[in-house]
């Protein structure tokens, strides 16, 4: 039987290694995800997500350690380095909570300071409005429909 501490770091390491089949099995059907970003996805779409990020993410690197375990529950800092938008370099540290059942991650809650991820991945704009609830909602709005989009042209929304 899995440990759920070995469920994270095998969801981390295939992180590492770009490998979103990996990720994807990893979750349960009825597991969620939410983050500042991609907030409230079910598991298809965190499955979607993470196979976007990877396959976008060309200079993606990352590394990540457990912070904690508790029962079926373990938390993970992990940091994500990439460039946004081809343009903006972007060094993302994060506190991951996965709470898994039966060797599935069940529930991911990513936190990171959206204000601090706004500042690196948009550029002036981040810098001037990341802390408002308007660009947070806005940043949201695109990521979901840039989502909905990919899983659509990957006929992953099926």
């Amino acid at each position: 039987m899995t440990t759920p501490t070995q469920t994270a770091i095998a969801f981390y390491e295939a992180f590492s290694s770009k490998d979103f089949n990996t990720m994807q099995n990893l979750y349960a059907d009825h597991a969620t995800f939410s983050d500042p970003v991609f907030h409230q996805l079910t598991a298809s779409e965190a499955r979607a997500m993470w196979q976007m990020l990877v396959s976008r993410g060309t200079d993606l690197t990352v590394q990540f350690q457990i912070h904690a375990v508790e029962n079926q529950t373990v938390t993970v800092d992990w940091t994500a380095k990439y460039t946004f938008n081809k343009k903006y370099p972007v060094i993302n540290n994060v506190r991951a909570t996965l709470q898994i059942e039966d060797g599935k991650i069940i529930s991911h809650l990513d936190e990171f300071s959206f204000p601090k991820w706004a500042k690196q991945a948009l550029g002036v704009v981040g810098f001037l409005f990341g802390s408002t609830g308007w660009l947070k909602r806005k940043v949201r709005s695109q990521a979901k429909a840039g989502l909905t989009n990919y899983m659509h042209s990957k006929g992953l929304d099926k």
